[in-house]
């Protein structure tokens, strides 16, 4: 299984490289400003960064972002995996998705309910 570390600086690169491969237009500086006022994670293939996700603390809210799954490993269960320690970063705030792709994004609770279903720059509010 794929781990998930606590994203650090050592990962820049790496996500920027995960952020161009998705069509991302972020950079290494746009990254760093992200670590330096939330949490995160990353999934890492060896010394590949191959997933990641942030939570942003904002009072009583976080906004979970820069969730990527490189292309190759989708389907897999990893995005699921990082929204899952995301969610837990997040603790008892209300959580907003913000969503960056070109795609539909559908979150699928533990009972197999609709958490959320959103599409390209929307927000959306997640209950824990």
């Amino acid at each position: 299984m794929i781990p998930l570390v606590p994203f650090t600086e050592a990962h820049l690169d790496g996500a920027v490289a995960l952020s161009r491969q998705a069509g991302w237009p972020h950079r290494r500086e746009d990254w760093a400003l992200v670590l330096s006022i939330s949490k995160g994670v990353v999934a890492l293939d060896g010394d590949r960064v191959v997933a990641t996700g942030f939570s942003s603390a904002m009072g009583d809210m976080a906004a979970l972002n820069m969730i990527i799954v490189d292309e190759r490993l989708r389907g897999q269960g990893l995005g699921r995996r990082v929204m899952d320690a995301v969610m837990t970063l997040a603790g008892q705030r209300a959580m907003r998705l913000i969503i960056q792709d070109q795609i539909a994004v559908q979150l699928v609770g533990d009972d197999g309910q609709v958490v959320a279903l959103g599409q390209l720059g929307e927000q959306r509010q997640l209950r824990a």
